[in-house]
């Protein structure tokens, strides 16, 4: 692959990463309210939780907790393969599987891989991985 393709796969993949690592901690976090909640609940309730555990300055407190929430957000965030990253930009781009191909290439016979490096080399150029439904490659 050129460079042009590398960097276009680099970028798109970063951004399928950070997509599902908002998915996972958007979710992550709804967890952590509805135990949050239930918690405090229960702490007026039967005063079985002091009342520390649910100060935002404390070093016990909720604050730490969704912090552990995000890393564990980016550690649970799927990882795209090449592969899943061509698919998305021929896709979105209507490229019919020319970046497919290239990123499955390296084990192919035949005399047309420079032919299929150089259109995905040409065709990288004008794609850009920008967040916008209709500016380039997402989600």
């Amino acid at each position: 692959m050129g460079p042009k393709t590398i960097r276009l796969f680099a970028g798109t993949a970063l951004r399928q990463w950070l997509d599902s690592a908002a998915s996972v901690l958007h979710v992550l976090l709804i967890v952590l309210a509805g135990v949050s909640l239930l918690l405090l609940f229960l702490s007026r309730l039967f005063a079985l939780i002091p009342s520390e555990y649910f100060d935002l300055r404390s070093e016990t407190g909720i604050l730490p907790l969704a912090l552990a929430v995000l890393v564990l957000s980016a550690i649970m965030a799927h990882r795209p393969t090449a592969s899943q990253t061509a698919r998305l930009v021929d896709t979105r781009m209507g490229t019919k599987d020319i970046f497919l191909t290239t990123a499955r290439i390296d084990g192919a016979y035949g005399d047309f891989k420079p032919i299929v490096l150089s259109q995905a080399e040409k065709k990288a150029v004008g794609i850009r991985p920008v967040a916008g439904r209709h500016r380039g490659v997402c989600r």
